[in-house]
């Protein structure tokens, strides 16, 4: 039964780079096969950025309450302003749009530019200020939002592939319309905030969702420029997931993590999925990034013999990495990224290993593992077969 709001994927106005958009139908496929009851009571997406987990919860009605939040302020001000105000957000976007396709390409780094500083001068929130910051964002070189001091420090895509930026500006007013209307839904309870992440670690419950999807430390000296804050953050991921699993909270997490700084570079106590994400058409057409999910999902995933061929399951993260699943009937595709990409290993990641250790992750890696045992209930005891030896 489609128990869509729209039905469609919603596709988020912001054109941000840390968008989830072609991983959305992976992440909701375990998501719906592996909760609890209908819906959760709460799905909390706590670091939410563009917003693309949050929205697509809502328009699944994944919970009875949906929290999006994100700690930078303008994230909660654009929402409120597409539910508030769409339609003034709309034609004020679009004039910005209008006079920016009037000039060449030296002009448009001028505008970008002043415009930019025109958004940081202005501490207080307004229909202007939601517009501007959609189009700095969506027209920002790789969609990266920079932000030192509290202010954006954003440059503008170059030319050749500014044509994405004017693509996405046809759409946006279809985007902020479908937005609209999932915030306007009548049996879901919408609060948008910007806080910490730890603000509502204690409040989470069994019977909630949470999706994190911090910024990750390989990318918070050049995007974010708080390197030792995302040491801390690691911590407090850490402590979060504690206790969450005490209370058998269902959790999603997205890390990627690099350095011996951040203590055996895995989330303690969650269990590791690899998922490989396929964006055509893109500068990364395909991927595989590190998933943390909690006991009770993953578990009841595997009771329900549910094993997507895009995820691979990596059991005991803390000591040993170990592979769980018939890595045979993976696709090709999948393989060879994992060969060609820095997947963490225990202790350090491949940037670290010697090249006879990585020859031999390798080389594993092409072995046929022992199949995998879905009568088990509980992932431990599930066949497992070492990819990794000192």
């Amino acid at each position: 039964m489609n128990n869509r709001i729209l039905d469609k994927t919603i596709l988020s106005p912001l054109m941000y780079f840390g968008n989830r958009y072609p991983s959305l139908n992976d992440y909701f496929d375990l998501i719906n096969k592996g909760k609890k009851s209908l819906r959760y009571e709460c799905f909390y997406d706590l670091f939410s950025g563009c917003g693309s987990i949050g929205l697509e919860a809502i328009n699944q009605r994944t919970a009875k309450q949906i929290v999006i939040n994100d700690a930078y302020p303008e994230f909660m001000y654009f929402w409120n302003t597409i539910r508030d105000h769409h339609q003034d957000l709309i034609h004020t976007h679009q004039n910005l749009v209008d006079d920016f396709a009037k000039i060449n390409y030296l002009e448009k780094i001028h505008f970008y530019n002043s415009l930019q500083n025109e958004f940081n001068s202005n501490s207080e929130s307004s229909i202007k200020k939601s517009a501007q910051f959609a189009f700095l964002i969506n027209h920002s070189e790789n969609n990266e939002l920079k932000i030192k001091d509290h202010s954006l420090i954003c440059s503008l895509e170059i030319e050749s592939k500014l044509k994405n930026a004017t693509t996405h500006d046809n759409y946006f007013p279809e985007y902020v319309k479908d937005v609209f209307v999932l915030f306007n839904s009548d049996d879901i309870q919408i609060q948008f905030d910007a806080v910490s992440f730890k603000e509502y670690v204690s409040k989470i419950q069994q019977n909630d969702f949470v999706f994190l999807d911090p910024p990750y430390p390989c990318t918070a000296s050049p995007i974010y420029f708080r390197t030792n804050e995302q040491i801390e953050l690691k911590k407090e991921i850490d402590d979060a997931v504690s206790q969450w699993e005490k209370k058998h909270t269902d959790y999603m997490i997205n890390y990627e993590l690099v350095g011996k700084e951040f203590d055996q570079d895995l989330i303690k106590g969650a269990r590791h999925w690899m998922h490989l994400s396929l964006t055509p058409n893109t500068a990364y057409p395909e991927y595989v990034e590190n998933v943390f999910i909690s006991n009770s999902l993953s578990n009841r995933l595997i009771e329900k013999k549910f094993s997507p061929p895009q995820f691979l399951i990596v059991n005991d993260v803390t000591q040993k990495n170990w592979l769980a699943c018939d890595y045979a009937s993976i696709p090709k595709l999948f393989k060879d990224r994992i060969k060609s990409i820095n997947i963490l290993l225990q202790n350090n990641d491949l940037f670290n290993l010697k090249n006879n250790q990585k020859n031999l992750f390798f080389s594993e890696c092409d072995k046929k593992p022992a199949p995998f045992n879905f009568q088990s209930k509980e992932i431990d005891t599930i066949p497992t077969r070492s990819i990794y030896t000192q």
